[in-house]
């Protein structure tokens, strides 16, 4: 189980995550929606070891990260999948596969599977990562992420700005991925299918972390929510 408890990080004098409380299950394909600036990344960021101007408690399977840098929360088993994508732009996608495969902590998904999901990036092995499409790049981002065997799995809204096509494939592995016993923690806005797949939700505004609300919940029901659970 990955649980936060009583997170808050900031930037400065200003709170960008206040008191947040949530838990992940191996297994678990689970929803954290809200709107641009509501918190979403900073928590992600917060979770994995990112942003150090946090205080509360961050526990991974009974292994206290609270402390950790994410050096310590891959070691515990926590990947994430930023906004930004970070990749090494200098390297092709096959050297991005080695340094994920290099990292391994074993785990139930190999490079064969992730190209069954992502064949474009098969016929694109030797091309850098500056050179590929920016869908191109976000399905490399999320093979990363995966192949190094985590247990967890944080994405950062991984279909924003996407092709329809790439949308499909990104969504298929994401949903793929509880079948394997990996949790993950998707950011969304609340109006994408991923949210409706989730089997739980928590909602986000301002910083503050709603109790979690039914799967596939409308989007309606999440800016009804927005407006007046979080406040």
């Amino acid at each position: 189980m990955l649980e936060v408890r009583s997170l808050t990080a900031r930037y400065g004098a200003v709170p960008a995550v206040r008191g947040a409380d949530l838990e992940l299950a191996p297994g678990e394909l689970v929803a954290l929606v809200g709107a641009n600036s509501a918190g979403k990344t900073t928590l992600l960021r917060s979770i994995m070891g990112l942003h150090g101007d946090r205080v509360g408690r961050i526990v991974v399977d009974g292994t206290d990260v609270s402390h950790s840098t994410a050096v310590g929360a891959a070691r515990a088993g926590v990947a994430i999948v930023p906004q930004g994508r970070r990749l090494f732009h200098s390297l092709s996608v096959e050297e991005h596969f080695g340094l994920a495969s290099g990292r391994r902590r074993g785990g139930p998904i190999s490079v064969a599977d992730v190209l069954e999901f992502f064949p474009g990036l098969a016929r694109r092995r030797s091309v850098r990562a500056q050179a590929l499409s920016g869908g191109e790049q976000q399905m490399l981002a999320i093979a990363r992420a995966v192949l190094v065997g985590p247990k967890y799995v944080l994405m950062d809204e991984p279909t924003e700005g996407l092709a329809p096509f790439v949308v499909e494939s990104v969504t298929r592995l994401i949903e793929h991925l509880p079948s394997l016993g990996i949790g993950v923690l998707v950011s969304d806005h609340g109006d994408g299918d991923l949210a409706a797949r989730a089997t739980r939700m928590y909602v986000m505004d301002r910083g503050a972390v709603a109790p979690h609300v039914a799967a596939g919940a409308s989007a309606a029901l999440v800016l009804d929510i927005q407006e007046g659970a979080v406040q």
